[in-house]
């Protein structure tokens, strides 16, 4: 609890310290219950405020107050619409008296304590409304995008998600109930918590305004396009392809041909859902069609991706290939990294069926590189290079990271592809069983069982899965380290991975190059 109040007071010592003389006589819950109202709570802390604010020019002070409306921080750029003219000699003068504060983005915001009293003279001054419509004209500016073009940049897909504190507080305190700018606001914060994992409270909130809406709400198409999504991720899938098609309809009847591309291929994906293949693949070539017609290639490429992935399920690998292969270089250039990932994995099952495993193993590991941030997306790449290790024979290490992987899926509740569940099923494993000794199967099961999704993933980059006379580059760097006369726990250390992934290293190396000690592997390092 005192925790949460010294958090709550942002650690200033001021305002900490006043607390502290007054929890002797109010009880701690009722102190962190009440910390919206700390400035009368703690009486001396408004008059410190009050001190450095009063030595503010009339400039520095207007735009002080007017900064009480963005609690998520805010730049230059918005800062300028709240203020109506330049603010960097302004924004300045508010740092060196530390009533703003620079975050290590670039950023700026206001301590919590500060906000409130900035809130209070904004009020006195009557310019709550006039900077309250700044703000949200601002933040649907940023949404736009999203209603009149077929794909969000990674530019823009950041710049939603760092005004995502600013778009709640103006969604729950600054617009209005009856406007239909609630709309696109409801829809930003949906938009942005599918990327953060946790979207049924901001799904349940596009709902109600959804159905509250009119039916020609300039933000309605979007509305419609993010209600289907949410329900083909909730596994509703018959409303999931309503919404879509209403979407469609709509932006059909107002002549918005610029975002069909992406339209259809919200519909391809809540046929997907439903299993329906043929509907799926359809309107995925719709997408195309339009995005081509509209010069959308970053668009088109996304829904050819996603047409490869099903012809690639279907068995037509050639197709498939062709579609991947045109897709690929553009989004490289254009797509967020996350996206890339999902069209390089789709090379690497295009490989592996082809019985390419070098190429195959390389998509993979690149793959899972760029999503080593988020285990959870990295979990395909890594069963693809558990996959490879199979197929070339490394059995031992193909298990281990098949049997990590369905353990994070049980974990994490995320159930494979129908296509993709057949290629790492029990027959793979079979494999490996009938391939290794009894022992050795019982181990390497143990072994991946004991796995985390971290380890699990340095292992998968860490090993070469294809069987080759010459040592992964990695082998290599943990090679020259020990004949530098390293330990392990120092090769970690340098190298920022764990010391079982270095022991494996050493001991996969020693194997590769049939020696037995250190010795001899400072020796081969040496003499290559």
């Amino acid at each position: 609890m005192i925790a949460a109040i010294c958090a709550g007071l942002d650690g200033v010592p001021l305002a900490v310290e006043l607390a502290a003389k007054l929890s002797a006589s109010v009880p701690l819950h009722e102190l962190a219950d009440r910390l919206d109202h700390r400035l009368d709570l703690l009486g001396g802390l408004r008059a410190a405020i009050a001190w450095s604010h009063d030595l503010l020019t009339a400039a520095e002070q207007q735009l002080f107050r007017r900064l009480a409306l963005l609690p998520g921080g805010f730049g230059l750029d918005i800062a300028q619409v709240v203020h109506d003219g330049e603010v960097i000699g302004l924004l300045i003068a508010l740092l060196a008296k530390s009533l703003v504060v620079r975050e290590n983005d670039g950023r700026f915001r206001m301590l919590e304590s500060v906000r409130l009293y900035a809130g209070e003279r904004l009020a006195d001054h009557g310019e709550h409304a006039v900077t309250a419509e700044r703000i949200i004209a601002w933040l649907c500016q940023k949404s736009e995008p999203g209603v009149s073009s077929s794909i969000l940049t990674p530019e823009q897909v950041k710049a939603q998600h760092q005004e995502y504190d600013n778009a709640a507080y103006a969604f729950a305190h600054l617009v209005e109930p009856q406007d239909d700018r609630r709309l696109v606001l409801a829809t930003m914060l949906l938009r942005v918590r599918f990327d953060r994992g946790c979207f049924a409270q901001a799904g349940a909130v596009l709902m109600q305004v959804l159905h509250r809406s009119p039916a020609d709400a300039r933000y309605r198409i979007l509305a419609l396009e993010y209600a289907s999504l949410l329900a083909s991720h909730e596994e509703r899938h018959e409303e999931a392809v309503r919404y879509a098609t209403e979407a469609i309809e709509t932006a059909e009847s107002g002549g918005q041909e610029v975002i069909m591309c992406r339209l259809f291929r919200t519909l391809a994906g809540a046929h997907d859902g439903m299993g329906d293949v043929s509907n799926a693949a359809k309107a995925l070539r719709r997408s195309i069609q339009y995005g081509v017609r509209n010069g959308n290639d970053v668009s088109v490429a996304v829904s050819s991706q996603n047409l490869g992935w099903r012809l690639l399920a279907d068995g037509a690998v050639d197709a498939a290939a062709t579609l991947i292969d045109g897709a690929l270089p553009v989004l490289r250039a254009h797509a967020r990294q996350d996206v890339v990932a999902i069209v390089v994995h789709t090379a690497g099952c295009i490989a592996l069926e082809r019985g390419d495993l070098v190429e195959a193993g390389a998509r993979f590991a690149e793959s899972a590189r760029m999503t080593a941030g988020t285990l959870r997306a990295a979990l395909e790449s890594v069963e693809g290079r558990g996959l490879v290790a199979i197929a070339s024979g490394r059995h031992e290490l193909g298990v281990r990271l098949l049997v990590a992987c369905q353990q994070m899926r049980t974990t994490w509740v995320v159930p494979p592809e129908e296509w993709w569940r057949r290629k790492t099923a029990a027959a793979t494993l079979d494999l490996a069983r009938e391939s290794l000794s009894r022992s050795a199967f019982q181990r390497a099961l143990g072994a991946g069982r004991a796995m985390d999704a971290r380890h699990a993933l340095e292992t998968a980059l860490d090993s070469e899965p294809v069987r080759h006379p010459a040592l992964s580059d990695r082998q290599r760097m943990v090679v020259e380290l020990v004949a530098r006369g390293l330990t392990n726990a120092q090769v970690a250390a340098k190298l920022g991975i764990s010391h079982r992934t270095v022991e494996s290293h050493v001991h996969n190396a020693k194997n590769a190059l049939d020696v037995s000690t250190r010795a001899q592997l400072a020796a081969w390092a040496r003499s290559h």
